[in-house]
């Protein structure tokens, strides 16, 4: 079953298929996995971020491990209850399970993707704000190679992997809806920007709480 999803996962991802294609899973076999590698993908993606806002000053240290777990649960089950609530609203509740899992499995391998390139940047991230202040302040050394050359061209490169790996995520996202609750792709795209909301909502509290 494991494997069908994972193959069924990638499909969706190239919109080949979509979340009714999942196999159904009476059980919890494929749902307990799927959440596991989801908390994970989110709690790294966590780290990652705290590393970032401390090299960019505004922590003044990274987040413990636990608390990017915790983090990676809470996005988890943000998703679950906003799914399940958009589903019920449908009248489409049975479809809940597959499409969940679907979600998980999509976002994660695309969140797992992503974790490289901004590891890949993290270091250039304090250089790269200090030019932005220098250049702010004479913006003719934009043509003068030599302060130019403190950051090299292939970090451009994953500067662009980033939001191009965002917004696949998100036009997955609203694909699955679209399928998941019958409706057109106008309203696939309403339904994942509230999903998107309500996590980043979630999120911000428990970030606030956990400090």
């Amino acid at each position: 079953m494991l494997p069908q999803a994972f193959w069924t996962t990638l499909r969706i991802l190239i919109f080949r298929a979509g979340p009714e294609d999942m196999p159904y899973d009476t059980g919890n076999r494929l749902g307990a996995p799927f959440i596991a590698f989801a908390v994970l993908v989110n709690a790294a993606l966590a780290a990652v971020a705290g590393e970032m806002a401390v090299l960019m000053k505004a922590m003044d240290a990274p987040p413990a491990l636990w608390a990017d777990i915790v983090l990676g649960a809470v996005s988890v089950a943000a998703m679950g209850l906003f799914t399940r609530v958009a589903l019920r609203a449908r009248q489409l509740e049975s479809r809940f399970q597959q499409t969940y899992n679907a979600l998980l499995g999509t976002s994660s391998i695309l969140g797992l993707a992503m974790v490289l390139p901004i590891r890949q940047l993290l270091p250039f991230l304090p250089i790269a704000q200090d030019l932005s202040k220098k250049v702010s302040a004479n913006p003719d050394l934009v043509n003068d190679p030599n302060v130019m050359s403190a950051i090299p061209g292939w970090t451009m490169l994953f500067s662009l992997m980033i939001p191009v790996l965002l917004g696949w995520q998100f036009a997955v996202t609203a694909f699955i809806y679209r399928r998941a609750a019958n409706t057109k792709a106008a309203g696939g795209i309403f339904i994942a920007l509230l999903c998107l909301l309500t996590v980043m909502s979630f999120k911000d509290i428990f970030t606030l709480l956990l400090r």
